[in-house]
């Protein structure tokens, strides 16, 4: 019997601040880490679709791709759970992490394939990530 039903698929990214390379597997998130995962992306329906706080949606992408891919990075660096979350929530290190790791066209990937999400959902916010990152 299957393990995972759905897409999976290889992403290839480099941290910026190291200058190494990863290939991790994206997988649909299990039931427990997509609990995780929905509580953080359901702040994307507090922002205002007419005039979107860029800092917040980038932050909730953050958190997202951490969330998905924690068990991930914790092998790649053979480090104990605490260095990636505290109070249940992603730790500034791990987000600095992400952050130099994942452009906003990787991190949509992981949060379609993890989080089993379709984001071309909203016009206004797609025309936002496309202009800020283009800047």
């Amino acid at each position: 019997m299957a393990d995972t039903v759905g897409v999976r698929e290889e992403i290839e990214f480099t941290n910026d601040a190291t200058g190494e390379d990863y290939v991790f597997t994206l997988a649909p998130n299990k039931i427990a880490r997509q609990r995780r995962f929905m509580t953080e992306w359901s702040k994307m329906y507090a922002l205002n679709p007419d005039d979107p706080d860029m800092d917040k949606i980038y932050d909730i992408y953050v958190n997202c791709v951490g969330i998905s891919l924690e068990p991930q990075f914790r092998k790649l660096v053979d480090s104990d759970l605490k260095s990636f979350t505290a109070n249940g929530s992603l730790t500034a290190s791990f987000k600095e992490l992400i952050e130099n790791c994942f452009d906003i066209p990787t991190a949509k990937r992981v949060i379609e394939v993890c989080g089993n999400l379709q984001l071309d959902f909203d016009p206004k916010l797609m025309e936002a990530l496309t202009a800020e990152s283009q800047e």
